[in-house]
Parts: structure tokens; C-alpha cells; sequence
């Protein structure tokens, strides 16, 4: 096995959020260290073109099942030995059909991968065989049946298997919000998600002909834990909780001196697509803050989110694109309460974070390091 412990430093930053009553725990000063592993692939080949964009942890996060589109396979990672177990192998068709897309997957407490795109709701034993179809779709067929909503992510709820809760997107509208499933009953509730109505000022419709052909919109994320649904967005510095245990849904918002309230540009609310305009409007957008996805770190019972801003060239390359310099990428840790205890600019990551999870009290984030499996640990202390 390969690994590549680069054990870099310990700095000392000052956290720029206000002391106030809600903030007991409240943090000015705390050190972080890197150190860096590459994952032994034991010859084989592992898909990093999607940055593990389609890929989901075990409950224990012992091990990570990685998606590969094109071959319509995955590749198993043991992320305690840091090596590669095994291939596993999917039909795209028939009783056994995975298909070639997925809009990501979940890996359950029995090693049972959830699945779901258009029309999949199913779970996949790892031997690539279809243990239990949930049909979504059918129970809520009004919804579900077509392409105009996206399954975005599908989770089971802790402690009854029988309550499944998604994420969907109306994307013409840009509508987010919950649907919660009564397996048992084969019984559907739909849960809106008011605050991310506040995300619409910043969409742009883009037409061709003058017809319809999409939105440049902010991304909206959810993240799980074992009492909690909270979704956020790239746009806007506030959160929605749902709890999990008393199925109450309550908001919290933050304005800080390192990162704001919201994002402050605003793209034109329709254009004619053109290639100059969408790369001015995508770097406009790029250079501005982009709040990340909220994770969960079981071992410390904090919450962590990256946000970013790029910094991208002043003149567009031969394919008349702006590339992106670097990034300013900022952390703010929360506590299980969700209130902000503090954030920082972190100047060691230079580039915004990809996949990245909370293991072992560490927070891990992918690298591809010359096309083979890494991933950079931060330790906060």
C-alpha cells in the first residue's frame, strides 16, 4: 500500500464571527494540520473523471462505493486500508437494470446501495444484483412519473427503514423541496422548503429561439444526520433543519465579515443563450462567494462547510473560456445545534474542495494526484 503522509503544519487562525448569548461555545482561536494518503489501486483502475461525484459512504465510513458511468460499474474503496477490495458490475437493462445514469447513490447499514434517478428508486446488493425496487414513482406518480422533477438525494431515515425522505427539484421552476415516504403504507407528504424560495432572485433563463432551455441557478445541497435533515444553498447564508425526531422544520440565517448574508451578483433574469454572455455571467458568478455543502462529523458532533471564491483569469483562453487562478476557500464549523461557532480563511487550500466527508474526526478531501486516489486529511484541534 501507497501512502503519502505529508505532515505539513500547524497554524493559528483567529475566527471572525461575533461572540453572542446563542454562541456559547464560541471559538477565537484554533489550529489546524494536514497530513495527505493516496489510496493503493492494486493495479486497477479507479474513475476519478467525475471527482467521486457519484459515490456514497458506508454508515461507518469504512469504505466508499464510487459510480462509474461509462462502464456502468463501481469500484469499492476501504477507506481504513486505504486500498482498492473490488469491482462491482452492473446490467444497464432488465430485471437487474441500473441503467447509465444515476443521480447518486447511499450506501445503507446492511452494505444495500440506494440508487435513484428518473424512474430508479431501488436498492443493488454489491454484486450488482437489484435486491428491493421502492417505486417511488408510483406513489407519488403525480410527481415522479416523467422528467420534470429531479430526484436529487434519496435517505433513509435512522431507526425505521419504512420512512424514506428525497430531495426533488421542479427545475423549470427552480422549486425545491421534500417529499417523505410511508413504505408501509405506500403513502407520500410533500414538505416545502419556503426560505429557498429567496434563491429565485438569482436565477437566469436562458432561452434559444426564444424558447426555454434551462436556468443558471445556485446549487442546493442536504446533508444527513442521525436527527437531522439540513438543506442549504450555494446563494444564500442560511440553512433549513428538519427534524427528524419531532418533524418540525425551522431556519437559521448568519451575516458574517468573512462571508455576508447572501451572494451580491445577480445575473440578468433572461437571456438569448450566447456563449460570451453564459462565460460573464459564470464568472461573475464564480469570483462571488459560493457557500458550500454542510457535513457531518459524528466523532466531534460538528457540522462543516467549505465556501469559496474563485479567482479567475482577466482574459479568456483560445476556447474563449475564463480558467479559473485559485480560490480563497474559507471553513465555518457548527456545533450539533447548528449554531455557527466560528470561520476562517484557510490559505493552504488553494483550489474549492470536491468530494470531501468527516472520518475519524477528520475532514477528507479528494484529491487526484496524477490520476491516482488521494485524499488530503485536515485535522481541526
Amino acid at each position: 500500500m501507497k501512502n503519502l503522509y505529508l505532515i505539513a503544519f500547524t497554524l493559528l487562525f483567529s475566527f471572525c464571527s461575533e461572540k453572542t448569548e446563542t454562541k456559547p461555545e464560541f471559538i477565537d482561536q484554533f489550529s489546524v494540520s494536514f497530513d495527505t494518503v493516496i489510496v493503493d489501486s492494486k493495479g486497477e483502475f479507479i474513475d476519478l473523471r467525475d471527482n467521486l461525484f457519484f459515490s456514497g459512504l458506508s454508515p461507518n465510513k469504512s469504505y466508499l462505493i464510487n459510480f462509474n458511468r461509462t462502464d456502468v460499474q463501481s469500484e469499492r474503496i476501504n477507506l481504513n486500508e486505504l486500498v482498492f477490495e473490488k469491482r462491482i458490475e452492473y446490467e444497464k437493462e432488465g430485471p437487474n437494470g441500473i441503467g447509465t445514469m444515476i443521480s447518486s447513490l447511499n450506501v445503507s447499514d446492511n452494505d444495500q446501495v440506494m440508487v435513484w434517478f428518473y424512474g430508479l428508486y431501488a436498492f443493488f446488493d454489491q454484486n450488482g444484483l437489484k435486491t428491493k425496487d421502492l417505486a417511488l414513482d408510483n406513489i407519488a406518480p403525480d410527481l415522479l412519473q416523467g422528467s420534470d422533477v429531479y430526484p436529487q438525494t434519496i435517505y433513509e431515515v435512522p431507526r425505521n427503514k419504512d420512512r424514506v425522505i428525497g430531495l426533488f427539484n421542479s427545475w423549470k421552476e427552480n422549486d425545491f423541496f421534500l417529499l417523505e415516504f410511508d413504505l408501509a403504507n405506500r403513502t407520500s407528504k410533500r414538505i416545502e422548503l419556503p426560505e429557498l424560495a429567496k434563491i429565485n432572485a438569482y436565477k437566469t433563463e436562458i432561452t434559444v429561439n426564444g424558447n426555454f432551455a434551462g436556468n443558471l441557478a445556485g446549487s442546493v445541497f442536504s446533508t444527513q444526520s442521525s436527527d437531522k435533515l439540513v438543506i442549504s444553498s450555494s446563494l444564500i447564508n442560511e440553512i433549513q433543519i428538519l427534524d427528524l425526531v419531532n418533524d418540525s422544520l425551522y431556519s437559521k440565517n448568519w451575516d458574517t465579515p468573512l462571508l455576508g448574508a447572501k451572494r451580491q451578483f445577480i445575473g440578468p433574469k433572461q437571456f438569448e443563450y450566447n456563449p460570451e454572455q453564459m462565460e460573464e455571467i459564470s464568472k461573475n458568478s464564480e469570483e462571488d462567494i459560493n457557500y458550500g455543502e454542510l457535513i457531518w462529523d459524528e466523532v466531534n458532533e460538528k457540522y462543516y462547510r467549505f465556501s469559496s471564491k474563485k479567482k479567475l483569469t482577466e482574459s479568456k483562453n483560445e476556447e474563449g473560456q475564463y480558467t479559473i487562478i485559485s480560490a480563497e476557500v474559507f471553513l465555518s464549523v457548527f456545533n450539533n445545534d447548528l449554531e455557527l461557532i466560528g470561520e476562517a480563511l484557510i490559505p493552504e487550500i488553494t483550489s474549492a474542495p470536491k468530494k470531501h466527508f468527516a472520518k475519524d474526526g477528520k475532514i477528507w478531501i479528494f484529491e487526484n494526484l496524477d490520476d491516482e486516489l488521494a485524499f488530503v486529511r485536515m485535522v481541526l484541534n
